[in-house]
């Protein structure tokens, strides 16, 4: 019985320590590159902006029911902060989420996982909000998201 339960505390220590090391990101510092292997409906943002990176995957309720906030954000927000909805599923089971919405994000099918590797994405959703620089300003759930955290990404 001893052992049992030195497994088990053994075994949740482990599911623990790797949970801490599941977000390398931290606030303040210069986040990895964003690599997007394919642009869906083709545009792509302009450079020397904050930017939203949006991790999502199609089969997620709240990050297809994020869609709506993040487009009101990003249109609130335009010409400040480019919103970027990163998916690394198939093109076809994203197109249609994406493709003749008129939605003022950009949305980007990651370069085989690179993105979502780089920023270690372990759920979604998940944003990453930068500045200007490129430095993480914030991080957590897109339905966190406030006026307040968007305004310091654009100071």
């Amino acid at each position: 019985m001893k052992n049992l339960i030195r497994l088990s505390v053994l075994v949740l220590s482990l599911l623990a320590a790797g949970n801490l090391q599941a977000q390398r990101l931290m606030i303040g510092e210069k986040a990895p590159d964003v690599k997007i292997a394919k642009w869906i409906g083709g545009s792509q943002p302009s450079g020397g902006k904050a930017q939203l990176v949006d991790f999502f995957h199609s089969t997620n309720d709240q990050c297809v029911a994020s869609l709506s906030k993040l487009d009101a954000l990003a249109r609130q927000y335009s010409g400040k902060i480019n919103f970027v909805i990163v998916g690394r599923e198939d093109e076809s089971k994203l197109s249609p989420l994406a493709v003749g919405k008129n939605y003022a994000f950009f949305f980007g099918l990651d370069d085989n996982g690179k993105t979502f590797t780089a920023y270690n994405v372990r759920f979604v959703p998940f944003s990453v909000l930068l500045d200007n620089r490129g430095q993480v300003v914030w991080m957590g759930n897109p339905s966190g998201l406030t006026d307040a955290i968007l305004d310091d990404a654009v100071k």
